[in-house]
């Protein structure tokens, strides 16, 4: 391989900013359709525009993000087709993780989703859906952490980084009707049980009610936007 050399194995300015957007994308700080200005992102981060304007265009290759008719970068808002498509992908991944995270789940990280469970709890009794949407993001991947598969947990969180804006559209109605708490009770209780297929079960069942939600979200929004024109 002598065209290939050494390369700086430390993080770039431009890999710390890419990873920070994409966390922000999982946990829900954007909302699908969000315009992203390339010189008030790096205002915010306190860097300069070069290795923002990078890492946005790797998230535009990602699908995470598009580019407007005027080339601006907005948060990309899935279709009905996209959605499914990428839910698909979801109960395979999520599914398979959750299984085997229940047949190697120890009592450690079992108390801590017994804890994130809680703290999703409080938030949604004082209505900090902001909060609660972070400690829903913390109860999945905990759980996914747990089947100490690092490629499979990689393949989930791509997924999230796409869906993440999405799960805005949720809240409040998801927080009034306690359903992603009610959900997550039954998921605990699974893996209390050690039952790796019940496990899955639960979280199936999670995700496609999420679906449903987000479709109907979808087709209101769609709707309304019709109605305004």
């Amino acid at each position: 391989m002598t065209g290939l050399g050494p390369v700086e194995k430390n993080p770039t300015i431009g890999d710390k900013v890419f990873a920070q957007l994409e966390h922000a994308l999982i946990i829900g700080e954007f909302v699908p359709g969000q315009r992203l200005v390339t010189r008030t992102v790096a205002a915010s981060m306190n860097v300069s525009p070069t290795p923002v304007r990078e890492a946005l265009n790797r998230l535009v290759s990602s699908l995470a993000l598009q580019m407007d008719d005027n080339r601006v970068y907005c948060v990309s808002r899935l279709n009905p087709q996209q959605l499914d498509e990428l839910y698909k992908i979801r109960l395979a991944l999520e599914g398979m993780a959750a299984e085997e995270a229940t047949r190697r789940m120890d009592d450690e990280t079992l108390a801590e989703l017994h804890s994130i469970h809680s703290e999703m709890s409080e938030c949604v009794e004082r209505k900090d859906h902001r909060t609660a949407l972070d400690y829903n993001r913390a109860f999945h991947f905990s759980l996914y952490e747990a089947a100490h598969l690092p490629m499979l947990y990689a393949k989930i969180r791509e997924c999230w980084v796409l869906i993440g804006s999405h799960f805005n559209l949720l809240y409040p109605e998801q927080g009034r009707r306690r359903t992603g708490l009610h959900n997550h009770q039954i998921i605990l209780d699974a893996v209390v049980a050690r039952d790796p297929q019940a496990v899955r079960a639960a979280l199936e069942f999670d995700l496609r009610h999420s679906l449903a939600r987000l479709h109907a979200s979808l087709t209101a929004m769609a709707a309304s936007a019709q109605h305004h024109m």
